[in-house]
């Protein structure tokens, strides 16, 4: 019985003891609890804080963002301003460097034809001084009433006979790329003028031809093409180009009469199909065609090498000449007269056979003049 009270006893001490401990562990349980709490409140709040500062850069960085923008719109806007001043000005500079160049290409024909008109206006004095006269003998045999009409007459007839002496003279212009650089000035009629584009194409001859005076020309040749082709340029696309240069030729000077050259053959592209183009855009537009391919290729269908320079693109002085000879085929750009002159004194000065002008009507590949051939040629 002892024993088992004893024991009892222990179990109890025992038992209280674990409840001491339990409770002990409830309590720390208890308070770390309440510390994890309060740690998870005080993260939370810090998160919250975080984010609200987060917030608050991201509010300055949007108001910068938007601020900026204005400023690139602005500043935009200011250089749009200033591209559009200076296209202004441009324009402006274009069109007085249109007006200039017009006048100075009008002078310079005027200056050129000046000669010409010095003799017309002899010619003019001439026949002027000499009705003077006459009216001047026949006073006795008609009333003055008469003789003074007769007068008032012829004067107003010479003075509209001189008034634009000018423009019933059948100027040609050869307008073209660098093929026609060749060209001698001397070598064509004096009404004949040449203008050079070096490395020109339709598109860009076009834009020559809108700048340029040709109001009064009465036949344009249009010697271009070569480099388009050499470009590759599609031949749809190389036809509406041409298109819209005889457009625009007719536009400025309705009147004037327009011949296409065809494109001198070239080493680096086959001509052939634009060519073709040329001829269906001078039968549409009811041009005249200056052949050129057959007298540059041989039978044997290579280039004839002498018309050429060691490029297959540019003309010798023999290539030149063979052009020059093929557009006076279709539009007469020879001086007959000044040339056979011209031949005579140099045969004379060089002492050549004169003969020669009688028994050969050719041209000289070499010089460019008729009358002889090109190993008789003086510049040899």
């Amino acid at each position: 019985m002892l024993m088992n009270c004893y024991m009892r006893e222990n179990i109890t001490q025992d038992e209280n003891s674990v409840k001491s401990l339990l409770h002990q562990l409830l309590d720390k349980t208890d308070s770390l609890f309440e510390l994890v709490k309060s740690i998870d409140k005080q993260c939370i709040e810090d998160k919250q804080d975080f984010q609200n500062k987060i917030d608050q850069v991201n509010d300055r960085i949007t108001a910068f963002s938007k601020k900026m923008c204005t400023i690139d719109e602005h500043q935009t806007q200011h250089l749009y301003d200033i591209e559009n001043s200076v296209k202004l000005v441009k324009v402006d500079q274009d069109k007085n460097f249109s007006h200039v160049h017009n006048k100075i290409q009008s002078l310079a024909d005027r200056v050129k034809d000046l000669p010409s008109r010095t003799q017309y206006n002899a010619k003019n004095f001439e026949v002027e001084k000499s009705n003077e006269n006459i009216d001047y003998r026949s006073v006795n045999s008609n009333t003055a009433n008469t003789s003074k009409t007769y007068i008032d007459q012829s004067h107003t007839t010479i003075r509209n006979s001189q008034i634009f002496p000018d423009e019933r003279k059948e100027k040609t212009l050869i307008i073209g790329s660098s093929i026609i650089k060749g060209i001698d000035a001397n070598k064509v009629g004096k009404d004949v003028h040449i203008r050079t584009n070096r490395g020109a194409t339709v598109p860009t001859l076009t834009e020559k031809i809108k700048k340029s005076n040709i109001q009064h020309y009465k036949s344009i040749i249009l010697v271009v093409g070569g480099n388009d082709a050499s470009s590759r340029i599609h031949p749809e696309a190389f036809k509406e180009k041409y298109d819209d240069m005889i457009k625009t030729v007719k536009s400025i000077n309705p009147g004037i009469n327009i011949a296409v050259s065809e494109i001198c053959p070239r080493r680096n592209v086959d001509t052939e199909i634009y060519n073709a183009i040329l001829h269906r855009v001078s039968t549409e537009h009811k041009l005249k065609i200056i052949k050129q391919t057959d007298a540059f290729v041989s039978r044997g269908g290579d280039l004839v090498s002498s018309y050429y320079h060691r490029d297959g693109i540019h003309l010798t002085n023999q290539g030149t000449i063979l052009l020059l000879r093929n557009i006076n085929k279709v539009v007469n750009i020879f001086n007959q007269t000044t040339i056979s002159q011209s031949n005579n004194e140099s045969n004379e000065q060089h002492g050549k056979r004169q003969t020669i002008a009688k028994t050969f009507n050719g041209i000289c590949f070499n010089c460019g003049f008729y009358g002889h051939h090109c190993k008789d040629c003086h510049t040899l």
